[in-house]
């Protein structure tokens, strides 16, 4: 069973996309790419929802799922 990690050897800030990259089989430059773009132009072009900027939801999301996705370090025994 595939299990969703950080992957902190492929990491550019906390290794939360590199490790839904790995999960999905995707191209972690276009995961990062499209996240990084929708945050702020949702950010910036304050669209809200419940009267919260998505934008900074996005990002508060991030963070959180850095606090509680676990760690895997590929390579190391």
């Amino acid at each position: 069973m595939k299990k969703l990690y950080r992957d902190i050897n492929n990491k550019m800030i906390g290794g939360v996309l590199a490790g839904f990259a790995s999960y999905f089989n995707a191209e972690v430059t276009l995961l990062r790419a499209a996240y990084t773009i929708l945050t702020v132009s949702l950010f910036v072009g304050e669209v809200e929802l419940f009267d919260i900027n998505i934008g900074g939801a996005l990002f508060l999301l991030y963070l959180i799922l850095w606090l509680i996705m676990p760690k895997e370090m590929k390579g190391t025994a």
